[in-house]
């Protein structure tokens, strides 16, 4: 589906390091970013950033440690700790073949400081959408999502509303998220976020991960497409 004026706010990919690749060095954000310096000239360590990552034995485990961003004049962005690498783009120029490359060029650099040690044990890549619908309009003219409320004009009028599903599609991970985000007296901003995840570890290379980002922006396009309804053909487009 083509639309005309983009939703999407944000683009992300995340790549979680396996949890066995070895003793993490500190000084892999310094050698980083020596390779990415000249465009990313603004820099930041978070020490003592808290954040939830996965265990090997599928449980959620709280971990504190420095966090490095990196950031250009472009609205791109890159986080590294000791668990994962980060890369988001935010609007208004957010070019599907661009951020590939982006991504591609930048992790590659990272494996190589990091000695080519390529053990993946995660990566995602998420689309964040903003759309406005009027309030008072019937969200089943603008999506093709249905919300879990009762039946009846006196429940039709909803103000506030936050949804989260995890499903399989086409035998992937994907997870939709449709809520809504700072409401005004006259609109809902209605987030739709949808990701794609690949859960199982590999080896990182570049023909790995960008035959998977094609493969996931793919999916992710078309999930957006099935989620929105034709009405937003006159007001919104998808990158």
């Amino acid at each position: 589906m083509e639309l005309k004026k983009s939703p999407l706010v944000e683009a992300v990919f995340q790549l979680a390091f396996a949890h066995d690749f070895g003793e993490y060095d500190p000084t892999l954000p310094g050698l980083f970013y020596s390779t990415i310096k000249e465009r990313f000239k603004h820099k930041k360590e978070i020490p003592n950033f808290k954040y939830e990552i996965i265990d090997n034995d599928g449980t959620e485990k709280s971990v504190t440690a420095t966090l490095s961003r990196f950031s250009d004049d472009d609205g791109n962005h890159i986080q590294i700790t000791k668990d994962y690498i980060v890369f988001n783009k935010i609007r208004p120029s957010i070019h599907w073949e661009i951020l590939k490359e982006n991504i591609l060029s930048n992790v590659g650099n990272f494996i190589d400081v990091n000695n080519g040690n390529n053990d993946v044990g995660f990566c995602s890549l998420r689309y964040v959408n903003v759309i406005e619908v009027a309030i008072g309009k019937n969200n089943k003219d603008y999506f093709n999502i249905s919300l879990p409320i009762p039946k009846g004009e006196d429940f039709s009028k909803i103000k506030l509303f936050n949804n989260l599903i995890e499903f399989d599609y086409k035998g992937t991970h994907a997870k939709l998220e449709f809520r809504t985000v700072s409401p005004t007296d006259t609109h809902h901003r209605t987030l739709l976020e949808i990701a794609i995840m690949k859960t199982d570890g590999f080896e990182y290379s570049n023909d790995i991960i960008e035959k998977w980002l094609i493969e996931a922006h793919q999916y992710i396009c078309e999930i957006f497409s099935e989620s929105v309804n034709v009405k937003l053909l006159d007001q919104e487009s998808h990158a």
